[in-house]
């Protein structure tokens, strides 16, 4: 059996996941297979994995576009790993990355959350980052003031100097810094005292024993189009017995890619799919996820812990009573979003 089995659903990103796969070609851990469902890709996805199955162990399929989940169980389903790692196409990552996630998955009961980086492997002007990062950027490459687009970062700088392109390219990567750092300062990296460590579960850097994820169900199909899917899954790994760990030496580093047109979107389908979670879980914890990510700001998920353990005490009447009214004042938010929301929602990717 391969000790790690590398989960990579892919659509429509042949460039990014050109640069993604050379970065597995320096693993410091070489027990593993890459496995790379094609969602219905209509680019040059197929020729760019047949150019790096040259070099690499690759588990290929194609299938009709059928969304995230549905990839990603295809993926499982190929799979020969005992633990899975889960890293996106557009995800290169560091030369330890496999062998940090193996050394944490030692133990079972498991599951392992690596960190999160960025980097600019091609440049387009409608790039969504931040005002500050961009002047400073300019100012160190000033080439990148003018209007054209441009590649960065090919597969040779990364087989041949991987860390002078990250010293060049790296950057901030706003999920990371933003909302798992403070929560790591305030919690450490074995999460003590958070009693919902599955608020940081993402798909695009965790592993997990393959076995307890089949025993899970694996991904949910009922979830449509972008985000949450991953987060579910976390989530039924947590209630399962499923300890989460951080290793901030697993990294990754996301490709920053045009977003920002598709953003509204990508919002309601990720408020689609809250609503969805929300009616699949009658649950406190749950209801004040929702409660939480449906304000107008970011809440310190710090709160949401702190709610939980305040209530605990209580009698089971009274906890039955703040879950439906949190669940209700969450569906009327959802709903009213929806109702305005002018953008076509799509169904997949």
């Amino acid at each position: 059996m391969i000790a790690l089995s590398v989960i990579i659903p892919t659509y429509n990103k042949a460039d990014y996941l050109d640069l993604t796969l050379a970065s597995y070609e320096h693993q410091t851990f070489a027990d593993y297979e890459l496995v790379v469902v094609d969602d219905g890709s209509t680019d040059d996805t197929k020729a760019v994995v047949e150019r790096h199955a040259r070099n690499l162990n690759i588990v290929y399929q194609y299938q009709a576009n059928s969304g995230r989940s549905m990839a990603r169980n295809t993926a499982i389903g190929r799979a020969s790993g005992r633990v899975l790692v889960f890293s996106d196409d557009d995800r290169m990552v560091a030369p330890d990355f496999l062998a940090e996630h193996a050394r944490s998955n030692e133990d079972d009961g498991v599951q392992v959350l690596g960190a999160q980086q960025g980097i600019l492997s091609f440049w387009r002007p409608d790039l969504p980052i931040s005002a500050t990062y961009l002047s400073n950027l300019i100012a160190r490459c000033p080439e990148l003031a003018d209007a054209r687009s441009r590649r960065l970062v090919t597969a040779d700088d990364l087989r041949e100097r991987f860390g002078d392109t990250l010293a060049r390219w790296r950057m901030p990567e706003y999920w990371w810094d933003g909302f798992c750092a403070p929560i790591l300062r305030r919690y450490s990296e074995k999460l003590v005292d958070l009693s919902v460590p599955w608020v940081l579960g993402t798909t695009s850097n965790l592993s997990a024993p393959r076995q307890r994820v089949l025993e899970v169900g694996a991904f949910d199909v009922g979830f449509r189009g972008w985000g949450l899917e991953d987060l579910d899954l976390c989530y039924r790994l947590h209630h399962a017995g499923s300890k989460t760990v951080i290793n901030e030496s697993a990294i990754n580093y996301h490709q920053v890619h045009p977003t920002a047109h598709e953003a509204t979107a990508r919002h309601a389908q990720w408020t689609r799919n809250l609503l969805y979670m929300l009616n699949k879980y009658d649950a406190l914890d749950m209801a004040l996820y929702g409660y939480v990510f449906t304000r107008p700001e970011w809440a310190d998920v710090g709160r949401l812990n702190d709610w939980l353990r305040e209530l605990a005490p209580a009698g089971a009447v009274l906890r039955r009573e703040l879950q439906r009214a949190y669940q209700d004042l969450v569906r009327i938010r959802i709903q009213s979003f929806i109702g305005s929301c002018s953008v076509r929602i799509p169904g997949e990717w």
